[in-house]
């Protein structure tokens, strides 16, 4: 049987990481595979083991987290009315020595 030629390097990575593998009874994708070998060892301490697992985090976007939310301000108080609140609100912290709400 004759080999096949290689088109380019990313393909070959492309077809190779797409292989499906079992291991320990759980199939998966050699990409899969690979990337949990990366994560293993960088949980045992292992430092480029770690860098390598940064950077593939940061070129999948997966650090990238956008949040977004709505800020709730109250009503404006006087300030003797915000005293009082803030001080009942706070009135449990002050009278146990332990500093726990009762």
């Amino acid at each position: 049987m004759k080999p096949r030629m290689i088109d380019s390097p990313e393909a070959f990575l492309a077809e190779m990481f797409s292989m499906p593998v079992t291991i320990e009874g759980v199939e998966m994708t050699t990409r899969e595979a690979y990337i949990r070998a990366i994560q293993a060892r960088a949980l045992a301490g292992d430092a480029d083991s770690l860098v390598q697992l940064d950077r593939l985090r940061r070129a999948c976007g997966a650090d990238e987290i956008v949040r977004a939310g709505c800020l709730v301000v109250p009503a404006a108080l006087p300030l003797d009315e915000w005293a009082r609140i803030a001080a009942e609100q706070q009135r449990p912290f002050r009278e146990n020595p332990n500093g726990d709400a009762v």
